[in-house]
């Protein structure tokens, strides 16, 4: 960074920023895991509200599902993106 802010630094293109969670869910048996895969779809717009209460600049755009017996992994993606006026 030093370097950088010497040689009269950087001009950020405002590019996309992302952060990702991923927790795993352990259930008593697949079908377990799987309705609750299920039961993510069906209310992503509720996830996604509570999710982003818990952060002030993620917006959660994506929950992928990576199931694996009555395991679920989960991989939050978030986009941390924000517009920075140009100088």
């Amino acid at each position: 960074m030093r370097v950088l802010t010497e040689c009269g630094g950087r001009d950020d293109d405002g590019g996309e920023r992302s952060m990702q969670r991923a927790p795993v869910f352990m259930f008593g048996n697949a079908l377990e895991a799987r309705i609750f895969g299920e039961w993510l779809v069906q209310n992503f717009d509720g996830v996604r509200q509570a999710a982003e209460a818990t952060t002030r600049s993620g917006k959660l755009v994506e929950i992928e599902q990576y199931p694996l017996a009555n395991l679920l992994y989960l991989r939050f993606n978030y986009t941390t993106a924000t517009q920075r006026a140009r100088t």
